[in-house]
């Protein structure tokens, strides 16, 4: 690993297309940086004080990027455009694993989220899911090993186009602060046209929405109507 002590070392070591970075504590800024290697490997020396911030979208076209042992994070009052939303896209494929993180905003062909702790205290719009899957058509996210702690959302599934979305998720534990909310843990608003599926294993959801245990719900998040646009399966079980 090529190890880097703050902002300008990471900037160097990326532009140079190094592609395994150790990060030593501190806080990097990733949107400030360009990407040259297309296979990348961002880690921490310590999960609690490497702080990866990203502060605006960025662009991973025809790239892989892993980040591994580190606190992801992006501010809450983010403008809800292609650019300003803190989004990662494009990525041919993004991993995160053994991370802590507030939001992350995926738009890319495939993710996998393996033994992450999701933490939130906030319910205020899109700010308030811990994982915003806005996805590229026919992309697949997978969710494993994870334990999100939120104030009444976690996952959404949105666009405002109709791609096909695939979200599997599995072995994961959700708990909410706020037993009032009317979300539940995973939410699919399909109000213009996504569809796909969902596959839930071994999951618990607490103190989130009264509808299908907590774990799940298909609606359209306009007028509330309940529609049926994915394939969802809970257990092995087709339940929808």
């Amino acid at each position: 690993m090529n190890k880097v002590r703050n902002q300008e070392e990471f900037k160097a070591a990326l532009a140079t297309g190094l592609e395994n970075i150790e990060l030593q504590e501190g806080l990097f800024e990733l949107s400030d940086v360009s990407f040259v290697a297309d296979n990348i490997t961002i880690k921490g020396v310590d999960k609690a004080n490497c702080v990866l911030e990203l502060s605006k979208s960025i662009y991973l076209e025809n790239k892989t990027i892993n980040l591994e042992n580190l606190t992801y994070t992006v501010a809450a009052g983010k403008g809800y455009t292609e650019q300003a939303f803190a989004f990662i896209h494009h990525a041919v494929a993004f991993n995160l694993k053994n991370c802590n993180a507030d939001r992350l905003r995926l738009n890319v062909n495939k993710a996998t989220i393996d033994n992450c702790d999701f933490t939130l205290n906030t319910n205020s719009g899109f700010d308030g899911y811990c994982l915003y899957y806005y996805g590229k058509d026919n992309s697949n996210v997978v969710v494993k090993n994870s334990r999100f702690n939120t104030a009444g959302k976690a996952i959404v599934m949105y666009n405002e186009g109709a791609p096909i979305l695939n979200l599997d998720v599995e072995k994961c534990t959700f708990t909410s602060s706020n037993t009032s909310t009317d979300k539940a843990a995973i939410q699919m608003h399909t109000e213009y046209g996504i569809s796909g599926t969902l596959d839930i294993n071994e999951c618990t959801a607490t103190g989130f929405a009264d509808v299908n245990g907590g774990l799940w719900n298909e609606i359209n998040n306009n007028n509330g109507t309940p529609t049926d646009k994915f394939d969802i399966t809970v257990d092995g079980i087709q339940v929808h």
